[in-house]
């Protein structure tokens, strides 16, 4: 077996700081719409990035193929079978930050929860969330602990593992909004690195990042970095907080490393104004520092994920006759940019909450407009 240099569980997410830009039982993995909570980690193979804007505001889109979780408990939507998250165990009980070790409450009860113990959970089985007056409920996939190499998979779900032990995910994409850490990340993956982002003058005059969810991207066809293109890393996200003119300011940041040598990944082209996670969160504190739990539904709401549409849309629909929602336009033109075709039910899994009515919606014809504009 390949040995990969990954850091132990307390390396992992204790030994790192900054942004780095300074020096279903569906068989079908594709398409996989993953969404990573912090402290938790992925091994993945860089892909592609895409961009696109939606009702909801513009969204950097990173393709990985051959993902594997290293580390937290998988989940699958029970009602969209392509979408997974990711979690540490930390969301639902306590985590030894020095061993890496799980327990139901704290860790003086001495009773170490292996990873078959946290998947027959209550509090994990039971697993769901509400946005707006919607519920949406969870099924784990299988738990990875990296720091006592211990697995547990969801037999009903077939879904494979290694004996390093991880999860085996495969193609994924990853759908993200403005926040500091996806901003970082978006430098660090793309060609146009720091120029990535958007700037506006703040109060005081200085030059800072746009933390609206709309207009925070300056291109909507950005380029992947050269030399992320099959190259296998590990990501993980971490929080960080520090004093910024007697106010503590906590904001997550993500990690990117060399799978092979461990190395962290950084960009060797920024502009000398140090615009990384520390500063954004300094400057704008109260609209962009991440105070909340990323675990929460303010990290994306579910409305907001399933509006993935691509860049600026044409209103030409071609000879395929039929009427399809104005405000699916976008979404039409990204997978005919990335993909060229697209299955009815996938466009419909993408598009179902941009719309009032859903069932009236015809999405072979909007498979059909795919095909056409590609």
């Amino acid at each position: 077996m390949e040995q990969h240099n990954h850091p132990t569980m307390t390396q992992r997410y204790s030994g790192y700081s900054g942004s780095g830009t300074g020096s279903g039982n569906s068989k079908d993995f594709d398409d996989i719409t993953l969404k990573l909570q912090k402290y938790s980690a992925i091994r993945v193979n860089g892909k592609r990035v895409n961009a696109f804007d939606s009702q909801y505001g513009d969204k950097f889109v990173i393709g990985f193929d051959d993902v594997e979780v290293l580390d937290g408990i998988v989940f699958q939507r029970d009602d969209k079978a392509n979408t997974w998250k990711v979690f540490s165990p930390g969301k639902f009980f306590n985590v030894d930050p020095d061993t890496g070790k799980v327990y139901e409450q704290a860790e003086e009860d001495e009773n170490e929860m292996s990873a078959q113990d946290i998947l027959e959970h209550p509090r994990v089985l039971g697993f769901s969330e509400t946005f707006g007056s919607d519920d949406y409920f969870y099924t784990p996939v299988g738990v990875v602990l990296e720091a006592t190499e211990d697995i547990a998979m969801n037999e009903d779900i077939d879904v494979e593992s290694t004996d390093e032990p991880t999860i085996v995910v495969g193609e994924v994409s990853m759908l993200l909004s403005n926040k500091s850490w996806v901003r970082t990340l978006a430098k660090l993956l793309t060609e146009q690195g720091n120029n990535i982002i958007e700037k506006t003058e703040n109060e005081d005059g200085n030059e800072v990042a746009v933390t609206e969810s709309h207009g925070w991207l300056t291109t909507m066809d950005p380029e992947l970095r050269a030399g992320i293109a099959g190259r296998e890393m590990e990501l993980f996200i971490i929080e960080e907080t520090q004093d910024f003119n007697g106010e503590e300011v906590t904001y997550t940041t993500p990690i990117l490393l060399d799978s092979k040598t461990g190395e962290r990944i950084t960009i060797d082209n920024l502009d000398g104004e140090g615009d990384d996670d520390a500063q954004e969160a300094e400057e704008a504190p109260a609209d962009d520092a991440d105070t909340s739990d990323d675990d929460s539904p303010t990290d994306e709401s579910e409305a907001d994920e399933a509006a993935d549409t691509d860049d600026e849309g044409d209103d030409e629909t071609g000879s395929v006759e039929g009427e399809f929602p104005d405000e699916l336009e976008s979404l039409l033109d990204y997978f005919a940019k990335t993909d060229g075709t697209v299955e009815p039910d996938e466009l419909r899994s993408f598009g179902e909450d941009e719309v009032e009515n859903p069932d009236d919606v015809d999405w072979e014809l909007g498979a059909k407009l795919v095909e056409e504009r590609a």
